[in-house]
């Protein structure tokens, strides 16, 4: 899979005079921007200098990207996908490039790629049944993108899950996003992300504790008497929206936290000269649901955290 060299050429010719043409466009902008500072607020006149000149520049990175894209020779890739298929008794044929558009952490980017369809009813059968799908896209395989829930790249799904739960509701995170990125991501879509990517984490985090507390066998070494494993519970009742078997809302969100006796620091105030004390490092753990099922993922912390490696453990119920 490669770019041909006369493609090159006609791509980097075609570029070279979209610059000088943004070029143009900006110190037009410029002067107009200069013009106008005294009779708008000039002391935004630089911010909107440097939104227009990136904006401008935005643009001719993803046409130039996609571009780009369309000049890929996918026959290697796509010989070798007919070829995998076939050793799994999958006879697939080409049936067009179909645009795809994508939005990344920089924009949207639209490019069109090699769709491959099975050839034959017995093909298509195999291809649900073994692979779960209708069709394939060797160049979106091999960019890691054929299996994305949502039409944007992990790392913008990734930014919308940071400003989902960073902000008070998914409303103020789609204002944060277009403000600060110059991206358009609807509320109801930031939603439907950080569910996704949440119940992903949840999923492995479950697996990863029920690993530990069915197969774990800690290996006590005698205690440290200056090693201490700090342990606190607590939990406090939430009114939800689903009913459980015995038809109550109401869920126990159970929380743990632990912390070292090397994270407890002494200091002296500089205002009073008292001798105190803080915490630098805690780490916590959130279960809303049974208690069972609360218990292995305090037991897979405390485990992370040194349980039983020396370690003395003091727990202090709510």
């Amino acid at each position: 899979m490669f770019i041909p060299q006369s493609s090159l050429s006609d791509i980097v010719a075609d570029f070279s005079t979209k610059i000088n043409s943004l070029v143009a466009e900006i110190t037009c902008e410029f002067k107009e921007i200069v013009h106008n500072l005294e009779k708008s607020q000039g002391i935004h006149g630089i911010e909107l200098l440097w939104s227009q000149a990136l904006h401008k520049c935005g643009e001719i990175v993803r046409e130039l990207l996609h571009t780009m894209m369309g000049q890929i020779d996918e026959r290697n890739l796509i010989r070798t996908y007919k070829n995998e298929f076939l050793l799994q008794g999958i006879r697939l044929e080409n049936a067009g490039k179909p645009a795809r558009t994508l939005l990344t952490t920089r924009g949207e980017i639209t490019y069109k790629r090699t769709m491959m369809v099975p050839a034959d009813e017995e093909s298509r059968a195999k291809l649900k049944e073994q692979h779960k799908c209708s069709s394939v896209f060797p160049l979106d395989k091999l960019l890691g993108i054929h299996k994305l829930p949502f039409k944007m790249s992990p790392k913008m799904m990734l930014l919308c899950v940071f400003c989902g739960q960073n902000q008070p509701s998914y409303k103020a995170a789609a204002e944060i996003l277009s403000k600060l990125c110059n991206i358009q991501v609807s509320p109801e879509t930031i939603r439907k992300v950080v569910n996704e990517v949440g119940g992903k984490l949840f999923e492995e985090d479950c697996a990863k504790s029920k690993e530990t507390y069915e197969n774990c066998s800690v290996e006590f070494k005698p205690p440290d008497e200056d090693a201490i494993l700090y342990v606190e519970v607590d939990g406090a009742a939430l009114n939800t929206r689903t009913k459980d078997d015995n038809g109550s809302t109401w869920r126990e969100n159970k929380l743990g936290v632990c912390f070292k006796s090397d994270d407890i620091k002494q200091y002296v105030n500089p205002r009073t000269g008292d001798l105190e004390h803080r915490i630098e490092a805690r780490q916590y753990v959130s279960y809303l649901g049974k208690a069972v099922e609360f218990r292995k993922h305090l037991f897979d912390m405390l485990v992370e955290n040194g349980y039983g490696q020396g370690r003395q453990a003091g727990c202090t119920p709510e």
